[in-house]
């Protein structure tokens, strides 16, 4: 035996040879540092990661997650600074974490409009002297309180920026200035807001800029300066390049293909923006000031026109001048615009075609066809893609009858642009005349996928469906389009027909009290109401309301005094009764039925005038049977005529077929009627006037008819490429063709505000025949549009 074991021996038994090894090695432990330092680090990269977490939910919208991580971020920030000021490190911190939370916070309470809490975390930011950014955030400040309504406290505040702003930051201080001349303008200080305006054009000039001075000088009321303002307006740079950059000579399609790209880089579509809203801002304000610098509205224009033709904008004078042509419509000086549009003429093709689609348009509106077809086709010609001018020839072809050729020339105008909701619309019509029934209904849900929510566009497909037969399907498009125009007596009284004919005469009653409501001035709403308040619910003495209502739109009609009379006698008082009898007779003395009532009531009355009246009956009695014998030999004779003519133009044959000379009908042309259907019950289909306006360019609204023009200035919805405000649809026509326009020359942007107003429809009670659907587009207005720039 040896006095030294062995390595790894041990005289426990069942004891594994490498413990020995683990328990002579020692254990090694990671070394966790408590130090402060580490921990304000912590603390600091969470407030980081908090930050960054607000803002991105900020940028997706979710606005009240941001600011649960604004808040997460100040808690880590006051636990910081409290771990400092335990240690003694407050002089190390790093201040910009303090203000990045603060800020931060405050721009998610904007985000969230609690504008109280935001403006109280601006301040604690402005009143800490070891925060060096007070003056940025008093404009933010000066923001919340333009949104509070509180003008004069945000200009307050911008002026204590702009003391506090250093003079190197001179794009800030001029983008304020910019603050304070719209908050001038607000508040009705146009001298005020002039001022800053021309500091800002003296130093940098901008289109935006150039276009707040001109309306700041509009309503200051001065002439002069409207003008010179105006000049300094297009005397802004562009800067932008030539484009003859874009243009290649050279035939290798190396170089080609290279302008080809560069033309649809980023950098060209910036400089496309750009160009576009320069011109959007001095076609704005000419329109603005023409009217107003000069004592005539053609001085105005003429002084405008000339100025931009001196100008850099030259191009923008034809723009201009159809603008003008516009304006005279508005005015009702048709002859005036008339001459402006002709003189475009022979002009360069774009301006040639917006001309001859608006001079298509007008001969259309004074009834003039053989005109506005041959300007239609003079527009065709200048421009093969104009659309517009293929939709005002359909227009024409309709109002001539021959609903064929107009489909035609709309399904050609489809396919210059297959996103003319006009010529899908008018495409709709067509097909409904012609008894195309799916066919309608796809053109008007193909609209649908373009304008959502149109109530011209679902009541049209609910009309369809009412001529399909299928009038629960109908009444369900007919609500939906009542809740997008819930003030149309047009859509009101359909529905109140419908549930006549299915004899529900209560809802009917409804439907036809809320249509009378919109538009008191419907007789047949009238009369349906007093007739169903004597007869059905036995109430004459509201019956009587109603009666003289129509008594007062139709004082020439003797059947609104017989009514007032049967109500009174039909509560008893037989004195009013026979007083409207008598006022009847005296101012309709061929009237029977008046004559037939007082015989009675004056023998009940024991009135001497009994046998006047029995006497006066007899008369008019004897001459009405002369009258109707007569009649009836005329009609005989007609009817005798009219069977001997079919005899010699059409006779049966047996065998048929052609050269028979028998009319073979074509079964497709019948009306598909369901069990209930009595054929089209309304003479105008559709909702009135307050739609909102559906593409990029402005047409005319109004009734189009061929005794005159009306034009309408209401509805007006944003814009698109083209600069142009654009109305769709015509008031009171329930299937007129919507009009066109064509493409403008000048592709700004301008936007408008909706002013919606409820649309209406003129409308007829039902008759007690059926109707048949060639009636109905027998008298149907057809509508072109109007071009605007």
């Amino acid at each position: 035996m040896t006095a030294v074991r062995g390595a790894g021996y041990t005289t426990f038994k069942n004891q594994p040879l490498s413990q020995g090894l683990k328990s002579a090695t020692p254990s090694i432990e990671l070394k966790v540092d408590d130090s402060p330092e580490s921990k304000i680090k912590q603390i600091e990269e969470k407030i980081s990661v908090l930050i960054e977490e607000s803002v991105l939910a900020n940028c997706k919208g979710n606005y009240q997650k941001s600011l649960e991580y604004a808040k997460d971020a100040q808690h880590k920030e006051k636990s910081l600074m409290k771990l400092r000021e335990q240690a003694s490190l407050l002089e190390g911190h790093d201040w910009d974490i303090s203000f990045s939370v603060l800020f931060n916070l405050a721009n998610e309470y904007e985000a969230c409009e609690m504008y109280t809490e935001a403006l109280s975390t601006y301040q604690s930011i402005t009143k800490n002297k070891f925060l060096t950014h007070g003056a940025k955030v008093k404009i933010n400040m000066g923001n919340i309180y333009l949104k509070q309504n509180l003008p004069t406290r945000a200009i307050k505040m911008y002026r204590m920026a702009m003391d506090q702003l250093a003079n190197n930051n001179r794009a800030l201080r001029l983008k304020l200035m910019h603050n304070m001349g719209i908050v001038f303008l607000r508040i009705n200080h146009p001298e005020d807001a002039a001022a800053s305006f021309e500091y800002i054009m003296t130093e940098k000039p901008t289109f935006k800029t150039g276009l707040h001075l001109v309306v700041a000088n509009f309503m200051a009321g001065d002439p002069e300066k409207t003008k010179r303002s105006f000049q300094e307006l297009l005397q802004v740079p562009l800067d932008i390049e030539d484009d003859d950059k874009y243009t290649t000579i050279s035939d290798d399609p190396v170089s080609q293909l290279l302008v080809e790209v560069l033309k649809n880089d980023k950098l060209r579509k910036l400089e496309k923006e750009r160009k576009i809203y320069a011109e959007r801002c001095v076609l704005s304000t000419a329109r603005l000031i023409a009217p107003f610098i000069e004592s005539s509205f053609t001085e105005g224009y003429h002084w405008v026109t000339e100025a931009i033709k001196s100008s850099r904008h030259a191009t923008l004078a034809h723009a201009l001048e159809i603008s003008k042509a516009l304006v005279f419509l508005k005015q009702r000086e048709l002859g005036e615009a008339i001459d402006i549009l002709k003189s475009f003429e022979k002009k360069e093709t774009k301006v040639a075609t917006a001309a001859a689609t608006n001079l298509s348009f007008l001969f259309y509106l004074q009834g003039d066809l053989d005109q506005a077809e041959k300007y239609g086709e003079a527009a065709k010609l200048a421009d093969f893609y104009n659309s517009s001018a293929l939709v005002n020839l359909g227009n024409c072809m309709a109002a001539r009858g021959d609903p064929e050729k107009a489909k035609q020339l709309y399904q050609e105008a489809i396919s210059m642009d297959s996103s003319s909701v006009e010529a899908l619309y008018n495409l709709g019509l067509m097909s409904q005349k012609l008894r195309f029934y799916e066919e309608a209904l796809d053109y008007f849900h193909k609209i649908l996928v373009l304008v959502r929510n149109h109530s011209h566009v679902l009541f049209q497909i609910g009309r369809t469906h009412e001529l399909m037969g299928e009038m629960e399907v109908s009444v369900e498009w007919y609500l939906k389009a009542l809740a997008l125009a819930p003030t149309d007596s047009g859509i009101l009284t359909k529905l109140a027909q419908i549930h006549e004919r299915d004899g529900d005469r209560r809802q009917a009653y409804q439907h036809y009290y809320d249509s009378y409501k919109c538009n008191p001035g419907n007789v047949d709403v009238i009369e349906w109401i007093a007739e169903y308040m004597m007869n059905d619910i036995n109430v004459p003495e509201r019956a009587i309301v109603f009666y003289q209502h129509g008594n007062g739109l139709r004082p020439n009609d003797p059947k609104w005094l017989l009514s007032i009379a049967a109500c009174y006698r039909k509560l008893g008082n037989n004195v009013l009764a026979m007083d409207f009898y008598q006022r009847v007779f005296k101012q309709f003395p061929d009237n029977i039925q008046a004559l037939q009532q007082l015989i009675p009531l004056s023998q009940e009355t024991g009135s001497k005038d009994s046998k006047i009246y029995t006497e006066e009956l007899k008369k008019l009695e004897k001459s009405l049977t002369k009258k109707n014998i007569r009649g009836d030999e005329d009609n005989s004779t007609k009817r005798i005529h009219k069977s001997n003519l079919r005899d010699t133009m059409f006779t049966d044959n047996v065998g048929g077929g052609f050269g028979s000379g028998k009319i073979i009908r074509n079964p497709s042309s019948e009306i598909v009627r369901g069990d209930n259907f009595r054929g089209p019950v309304l003479p105008n289909p559709g909702p009135g006037s307050g739609t909102k306006s559906l593409s990029k360019n402005p047409i005319s609204s109004g009734n189009s008819s061929n005794s005159g023009i009306r034009l309408t200035n209401r509805d007006y919805l944003g814009t698109g490429n083209n600069s142009s405000v654009k109305k769709f649809g015509t008031p009171n026509q329930e299937s007129s063709l919507v009009p066109k326009s064509t493409t403008t020359i000048s592709s700004s942007r301008s936007i408008s505000r909706t002013n919606q107003e409820s649309p209406r429809s003129q409308t007829t009670i039902q008759r007690d025949s059926d109707d048949d659907v060639d009636d109905f587009f027998s008298n149907q207005t057809v509508s072109a549009n109007l071009l605007k720039f």
